[in-house]
């Protein structure tokens, strides 16, 4: 993504305490405007990224919110489950994961130009991405990784387990949170053993494809990585590193980059502290909230599209607020006050 404007709507919501209220902000005023009424409580929120539709899971189905209308257009029922990924056009929507009881729901994806829904046979998915291309998805489950072209799937390992997959900006590998931050070979579908120490919680790569960022907290994995050549596989150079946040951290919820890929913003359990990355200093720090915590879900929080603002969800005792973050003074600049623990909040692509 490429500089854009800051006039969007940023989307609130929460998973907690049977909250059916979807919160929009307009980032020109920073205030909370009328509540959408979402038909059952979601558990992920997840922009496309053209901007037209927020997808939010849940038990009883996707939820899909037009964010031009604000309204709902439709709860897809065959398709319970966590948003684990939107493919780059906003065609295709990765469904799986755990409903409340626990129990794994089977992965589908749901097309929504032909409104369809296809299952695929891994039953029991907790992450996954698009290739930038979308023909390709790279799906961790909890007894390996696998690749789907449509509703073909074939494993790539039965051995690594991993909670987050990020393709580079190239296609040509997808990494992994696992030991070592492996990566699939997308072009033959083979495992890749990365070089870098630890094992991460969290793996998100730059949108110029030169570094990908592994949380390991307190400790952050930085890899940069080129791929060269034409044949299959590509040649694969890799150079880790590891830094460290002096706030400390042990559980990290996401990882946010400007689409600048200047700066990442990780929320974390730090109390009162959103964790940062200067990427062009190649430099760990934390911005200093106004009160509260950044909430640890997987999905509560974004840029928008010219870097210069990144909102957070942040709990502020038994309700929250929204948190406006100065990119460039790395300052908690704004907060939004909403009625309930925002875990669920997302930037509109615009």
């Amino acid at each position: 993504m490429g500089p854009g404007s800051t006039v969007t709507t940023v989307y609130a919501t929460s998973s907690q305490n049977s909250n059916t209220s979807l919160v929009p902000i307009d980032t020109s005023t920073n205030t909370a405007g009328t509540a959408i009424t979402l038909p059952a409580t979601p558990n992920s929120l997840v922009f496309d990224p053209t901007g037209a539709n927020a997808y939010l899971g849940s038990d009883s189905g996707l939820i899909v919110v037009n964010a031009a209308t604000n309204a709902v257009t439709k709860t897809v029922s065959n398709a319970p489950g966590h948003v684990l990924a939107v493919s780059p056009n906003g065609q295709f929507v990765l469904i799986g994961g755990q409903l409340a009881n626990n129990n794994f729901v089977s992965t589908v994806v749901f097309n929504n130009t032909a409104n369809t829904v296809v299952a695929l046979p891994i039953t029991a998915a907790v992450a996954g991405d698009f290739s930038p291309d979308g023909s390709e998805a790279v799906v961790a489950d909890t007894t390996g990784i696998r690749a789907a072209q449509g509703a073909a799937v074939r494993t790539v390992s039965s051995t690594t387990v991993a909670k987050s997959v990020s393709f580079l900006a190239t296609g040509a590998l997808a990494y992994l949170a696992a030991a070592n931050t492996p990566s699939v070979v997308v072009c033959n579908s083979t495992f890749h053993t990365g070089g870098a120490s630890g094992t991460p919680t969290l793996v998100k790569t730059l949108p110029d494809g030169s570094k990908v960022l592994g949380a390991v907290l307190p400790n952050l994995v930085v890899v940069a990585v080129t791929t060269s050549g034409t044949t299959c596989p590509p040649t694969i150079a890799e150079t880790p590193a590891s830094l460290t946040f002096a706030a400390g951290g042990s559980t990290a919820g996401q990882i946010i980059i400007t689409p600048d890929g200047k700066h990442a913003y990780i929320t974390s359990d730090v109390a009162g502290k959103l964790l940062s990355y200067d990427a062009v200093g190649n430099a760990t720090g934390s911005v200093t909230l106004s009160s509260g915590t950044a909430t640890t879900t997987n999905t509560t929080g974004g840029s928008t599209l010219d870097s210069a603002s990144v909102y957070v969800g942040v709990k502020d005792g038994t309700t929250g607020s929204v948190h406006r973050i100065d990119v460039n003074a790395g300052t908690d600049a704004t907060q939004i006050p909403v009625t309930f623990i925002p875990d669920l909040v997302a930037v509109r692509p615009h």
